[in-house]
């Protein structure tokens, strides 16, 4: 994934525990040694420490704060070791709270905030709570939102103040799987089938403008955001069964063509028209 040009990363998921406390260790001192190159996580904290973890990335004249929390957890030993918010209107009342002041002591000007959730997987409905706890964070400092868990694609939300205003906020409820296996069984005939949405995924590239330092009094922030650009992904299996990461557009479904691969081709082009009606909404608020 290094190797791939990904340099931020979530630790905080429902499998952040499985190896105990010794996996843990040793995986905050491997992201930590690569700090030098420029590699940044969050997630699991140090040994007797209790606060959140974050890193305050500093990259091109941006500040970018970054946290990363799960609010599910395998088993439950040694969660102190990790950022686990446990799924209770009282935690995530006091979360609000810790965001708030984690902003006003890092000042940033972005806050990034990674959420690996409590919700079913495999179910693309939002619920009314899951978008009123997220517009809550917003309002508590937090301008992007970067959630995942259910293993298929959401929509996403852009806010704006008004529809001539740039966004200032992003929720993104789930983007699907990146890197996984678990298209092990493609139902060619029935690409609609609900499990064959974990082969696909989106990556989104937002684009961010910095305000001069007049408007970002006037507007309270430092930046707008100017272009959210979706990708689409899939997970594809060459001839050899290797899992092979590919956009997923109209030219990689004429090369299977090509290569007389016409069975992927087809259910491909129907996956890509299915997730093509997962995107983002803008919400004036």
């Amino acid at each position: 994934a290094i190797n791939a040009g990904f340099d931020v990363f979530s630790l905080a998921n429902n499998h952040t525990n499985d190896q105990g406390a010794e996996g843990m260790i040793k995986t905050r001192e491997y992201f930590e040694g690569k700090r030098k190159d420029g590699i940044y996580s969050a997630g699991i904290k140090a040994v007797g420490t209790t606060n959140l973890t974050y890193q305050l990335i500093e990259k091109n004249d941006w500040k970018i704060l970054f946290v990363a929390t799960t609010e599910i957890l395998n088993t439950y030993a040694n969660r102190n070791m990790i950022d686990y918010i446990s799924p209770n209107p009282q935690r995530r009342e006091l979360f609000c709270q810790e965001l708030k002041k984690l902003r006003e002591e890092n000042p940033c000007d972005i806050f990034i905030l990674s959420i690996h959730t409590c919700e079913d997987e495999y179910v693309h409905a939002i619920t009314d709570t899951r978008r009123n706890l997220y517009r809550k964070y917003i309002e508590n400092g937090v301008d992007i939102i970067w959630a995942n868990h259910p293993h298929l694609a959401k929509e996403w939300e852009i806010f704006t103040k008004d529809e001539i205003s740039k966004p200032y906020a992003l929720a993104m409820y789930a983007l699907g799987n990146t890197i996984s296996a678990q298209r092990t069984n493609p139902q060619f005939t029935k690409p609609e089938t609900n499990r064959d949405y974990t082969g696909d995924g989106y990556l989104i590239q937002v684009k961010f403008e910095k305000l001069n330092e007049k408007v970002a009094q006037q507007k309270q922030r430092s930046f707008e955001i100017a272009e959210v650009s979706p990708y689409l992904i899939t997970t594809y299996i060459n001839p050899n069964w290797q899992y092979v990461i590919q956009r997923l557009n109209d030219d990689f479904i004429q090369k299977l063509r090509d290569s007389n691969r016409t069975k992927w081709a087809d259910y491909l082009s129907a996956r890509k028209a299915l997730m093509e009606k997962i995107h983002g909404k803008v919400v004036i608020k």
